[in-house]
This record gives structure tokens, sequence and C-alpha cells, in this order.
């Protein structure tokens, strides 16, 4: 099962569990099914579910957006991540406090010093937008499309994102970054986990990302990032299984 803790917009271009719903992620071997937790309850009684439901095992995935109900949660996220859980931050809206935001991250990850951009400098204005500049297709997540039929990613415009600076830490891998060398995906192992941090969201009012074919490879290859994903084929013949 894979949670979801987050902005529930009426308008699906904005939601990104709808996304989540909407992606194949099961398969011949393991089912995997998206559940949302609701996040507009009192915060005691948020956080009483929200324990209760990392504790279950069918859990092996947690998706969250850094809203006031969940920000409180770094600590319980880490420990789920040590145990082998996959945490994905997704910093999906520009109008987010900065310092909220980089206080969450640095409890999260236990990393002193990481600093997001305030809002006002991270939305891109009118038509402008960001786009993917570097990318290591070495890595499991990006391994399955390093072919050069696959690796051009010009076309999925970014329309806002959220300026991270990290300090010098080996413990924090940028595996993307954007044309204004911002990272876009972190990678920060944790015990036998994963914690991930997006800088930009896959909802179309921030990204084209969730409606690009490559999305559902880069979301199989966060949870699952120990890489038996890199080794499958992206190419078959007609009839093939």
């Amino acid at each position: 099962r894979l949670l979801f803790c987050g902005r529930q917009p009426e308008n699906v271009e904005e939601d990104l569990s709808y996304f989540l719903k909407q992606a194949p992620l099961s398969d011949s071997h393991t089912r995997r099914d998206v559940e949302v937790l609701p996040t507009a309850a009192t915060p005691d009684k948020f956080t009483v579910e929200f324990s209760a439901r990392l504790a279950e095992p069918e859990v092996q995935a947690v998706v969250v957006e850094p809203v006031e109900a969940v920000v409180p949660q770094a600590a319980a996220l880490r420990r789920f991540a040590e145990q082998g859980g996959k945490v994905i931050v997704c910093l999906s809206r520009a109008s987010d406090s900065g310092d909220r935001v980089a206080q969450f991250l640095s409890e999260l990850t236990e990393v002193a010093d990481i600093q997001v951009d305030a809002p006002l400098d991270d939305a891109r204005e009118g038509d402008e937008f960001a786009l993917l500049a570097r990318i290591d297709f070495q890595h499991p997540v990006f391994l399955p499309l390093a072919d050069p039929r696959f690796n051009d990613f010009g076309k999925i415009h970014f329309w806002s994102h959220r300026r991270v600076r990290l300090p010098e830490n080996d413990r924090l891998k940028v595996i993307a970054e954007f044309d204004d060398q911002a990272p876009m995906l972190i990678e920060h192992k944790v015990g036998l986990g994963h914690i991930w941090l997006m800088t930009s969201g896959w909802q179309p009012t921030a990204s084209g990302l969730g409606l690009s074919s490559k999305f559902l490879p880069i979301l199989m290859g966060l949870l699952d990032p120990m890489g038996q994903l890199g080794a499958q084929r992206t190419s078959y013949e007609v009839g093939e299984a």
C-alpha cells in the first residue's frame, strides 16, 4: 500500500493523489494500492491515525506534501524509512513557507542548514518554465530511460519549483537538477529505506510530468530504488510477453 498525505483540492489538475491513483502501479507479482489519509483532522487525531498507518506491514511507501498536519510527523517518517520504507516528499506548491519546509526537511533527514528559498522567488511567471538539464541516467531511477530513444526530457515543462539549497553532505545526493542548477530530485539513504525529495509537483498546474510517459518509470524507480527495475527491457516486439 502506498499512503498519500497532502492536499485534496477539488480540481484534479492540482491533486497529486489523483495521478497516483491513475498510475498502473500493480503488476503480475505485486498489487499496489493508493490510500489517501485526510489531513483535515485535528492534530492529535491525525498523529494517532498516521502512526497507526505507518505501523501496518502493508504500507511500504508514503508520499507527503509538507502541509500543516504533516510537518510535525518528520520523526515518525524518518523511523518509517529507517525500517525499510520509502518516503517521497513532494514540494508541489510554491506558496508553502520556505522556513517551515526547510525545518521539516532538516528534521526528516537530520541534516542541518537545508535552505528553501522564499515562495516569491520560486514561482515562474507568465509562460516561463524550467527544464531538466542534468540527469544521472546511471542511477536506478532513470536507468530505464537512459536509451537515446527515451532520454529526451525537453518536452516536460516545470511551471514552478522550489529552490532547495543543500549543505555539503555526502548523505544527500542530487539525482536530477533544473537548468537553473536547482535540485529537482534528491536522494537520502537512511537505515534500510529511502527518503526522496522532489522540488516540484507532477500535477499539471506545476509541471507536465504527471501527463508524461516518463512519470510511471520514474515513480516505480522511487518505489524500487534497489535497482531491480533497471534490468527490465523497455522495448518489445509484438507478441512478446
